[in-house]
C-alpha cells in the first residue's frame, strides 16, 4: 500500500519536476527557440488549413454524388411509374424514354 502511495505521489512529483524544469529551459533559451517554434507553429497552420481545404472538397464531392443519385433514383421511379400506366392503359407498348440531365459544376 506504500509502495502504492510512493508511486502515485512520486509520478505527481515526476511530472510536476519535468513541467518545472521544461519551463525553466524554455524560460531560459526564449530568444533562441522562439523563431523555431513559430516555424513549428507556421507549419500546424499551414496543416490545418490544407486539411479543412481536402475535407470541403471531398464533402462536396460526396453532396454531388449524392444528389445525382436522387435525381436518377427519381426519374427512375417516374419511368416505372409510367410503364405502369401505359400497360395499365392495355395498349400493349411499354416504351418510356427517359432523359437524366448531365449536372455540369463550374469550379
Amino acid at each position: 500500500m506504500i509502495n502504492r502511495a510512493f508511486r502515485i505521489v512520486g509520478s505527481g512529483v515526476g511530472v510536476g519536476l519535468g513541467m518545472g524544469l521544461a519551463l525553466g529551459i524554455t524560460t531560459a533559451l526564449r530568444g533562441n527557440l522562439r523563431p523555431l517554434l513559430r516555424g513549428a507553429m507556421k507549419g500546424g497552420v499551414a496543416l490545418v488549413e490544407h486539411t479543412t481545404r481536402l475535407t470541403a472538397e471531398a464533402r462536396e464531392t460526396a453532396e454531388d454524388l449524392y444528389h445525382e443519385a436522387s435525381v436518377e433514383r427519381a426519374l427512375e421511379r417516374e419511368a416505372r411509374e409510367a410503364a405502369v400506366v401505359s400497360d395499365a392503359a392495355g395498349n400493349g407498348r411499354r416504351t418510356t424514354t427517359v432523359v437524366i440531365p448531365r449536372t455540369t459544376r463550374t469550379r
